[in-house]
């Protein structure tokens, strides 16, 4: 009776793990997943669909595993290359109307239909701390203090 209950433990366990072999791959579950994405986020108003196709930083980030040193440098560069200097190399303005931009919470989304774009805030404090005051900031992003 032993070996019975033995030998069909492990036959059974073997079935177990024959089953499991068979089922979808990581990546055929991804695809699966990105394809339902594209099939079901519409476009409105200023968010569009082409928001849910990762660039090359925003995969990396979403890994499970860290960049390589290579990918790492070819994504600061993409970034840098982006970065739009100053004029005249003046890089100080006036903190005091970019802290009112970073504290305004109006505009920018996708309900809003703001035809003056100076009338539009950040909405920064929805993910970083501004200043030391404020009592209800978001913590996603580095603080800004």
């Amino acid at each position: 009776m032993r070996a019975f209950i033995t030998a069909s433990s492990v036959v059974a366990a073997t079935l177990v793990a024959a089953g499991c072999a068979s089922g979808p791959t990581a990546q055929d579950l991804d695809a699966q997943s990105s394809a339902m994405h594209m099939a079901d986020f519409r476009s409105q108003g200023i968010a569009t669909a082409d928001r849910i196709i990762q660039d090359l930083a925003q995969q990396a980030c979403s890994s499970d595993k860290p960049p390589s040193p290579e990918l790492a440098r070819q994504i600061q560069e993409q970034n840098l290359a982006t970065i739009k200097w100053p004029a005249g190399a003046q890089y100080f303005g006036d903190f005091r109307a970019g802290e009112r931009l970073a504290q305004n919470g109006r505009g920018m989304t996708w309900s809003d239909a703001s035809a003056d774009p100076a009338l539009n805030g950040g909405n920064c404090y929805n993910c970083h701390q501004i200043d030391q005051k404020e009592i209800s900031h978001g913590t996603i992003g580095p603080s800004l203090w």
